[in-house]
């Protein structure tokens, strides 16, 4: 999308660090769009979203933006290296959720979800990157000429990735691939092996493997165990390739992972007599 740059702002006695990134576009993305869009992401107040600070144009004519900046890892080799338990990792995803949820209640919607974009630091607090920046990319006007998406294919929804209208359910999709990353250590389908029409054909016809049955090698047994069942389906759910028979909101993925977490029938799994006497029996053995 374009360079990043650490540099440190100074006003009187006070430093901060931030983050400077500069778009690869030209003149082609109207000022006033672009305005219109810092606008907006200047308005974004949340502990787990890193804060908008300024934008503006440089001198041969390329935006940019200028960020809070986050240190840390990204929440996937964060995971790995501090070997967190499924529970510790179902927790930092909600706190996930819980700012993309913000953003979403003010008409913003991400875009581009992924381990980079997510930093968690030694404290174990999250911040989330780059709210708003893919769409500031997609809405110039050499985008549009040029039919280049602003997305990163591993973790992109099917209507992105097949350059239709979004809504706040690709992110769900994008929080469905990311999650099952973390509690597997794979991808439910990896885009290098595929040319991008084969992958767009695989989006559409094949259903991703349940998360308890593609897992690293080194996951254990018992691990995968605790994947089978209700997070296989609420994974799965949020990964529907038919945006209505995903999850609607971030708030509904929350909802069923508070309830698996609390031995509550999810929403995620058909309902039966047999399955609600097992939840009922787990909450009162």
């Amino acid at each position: 999308m374009g360079d990043v740059y650490l540099a440190q702002r100074k006003i009187k006695d006070i430093k901060q660090k931030v983050a400077i990134k500069i778009l690869q576009l030209s003149d082609s993305l109207s000022k006033e769009r672009f305005s219109q869009e810092a606008s907006i992401l200047s308005q974004l107040s949340h502990p787990n979203i890193s804060q908008f600070i300024d934008a503006d144009f440089l001198s041969d004519g390329r935006p940019y933006v200028v960020m809070e900046y986050a240190e840390g890892k990204n929440i996937a080799e964060y995971c790995h290296v501090n070997h967190l338990n499924i529970k510790a990792r179902l927790s930092l995803f909600k706190s996930l959720c819980k700012a993309i949820e913000h953003a979403h209640r003010n008409l913003i919607i991400h875009r581009d979800i992924k381990p980079e974009n997510i930093m968690v630091n030694e404290q174990g607090d999250l911040m989330l990157l780059d709210f708003g920046i893919a769409k500031i990319i997609q809405d110039s006007d050499n985008h549009t000429k040029t039919q280049m998406h602003a997305l990163t294919p591993a973790y992109a929804s099917p209507e992105q990735f097949m350059g239709k209208a979004v809504g706040v359910s690709s992110d769900v999709y994008s929080l469905g691939v990311l999650l099952y990353e973390m509690l597997t250590g794979v991808l439910p389908y990896d885009p290098k092996k595929y040319s991008p029409i084969e992958f767009e054909k695989l989006l559409k016809t094949i259903n991703p493997s349940k998360p308890s049955e593609n897992t690293s090698p080194n996951i254990s047994k018992n691990w995968r165990s605790t994947l089978t069942g209700d997070l296989d389906n609420i994974i799965i759910k949020a990964l529907q390739y038919d945006v209505i028979q995903r999850y609607q909101t971030v708030a509904e993925l929350m909802d069923d992972l508070n309830r698996y977490e609390i031995n509550l029938p999810v929403f995620a799994q058909k309902p039966s007599t047999s399955y609600r006497f097992k939840k009922f029996f787990k909450r009162h053995k």
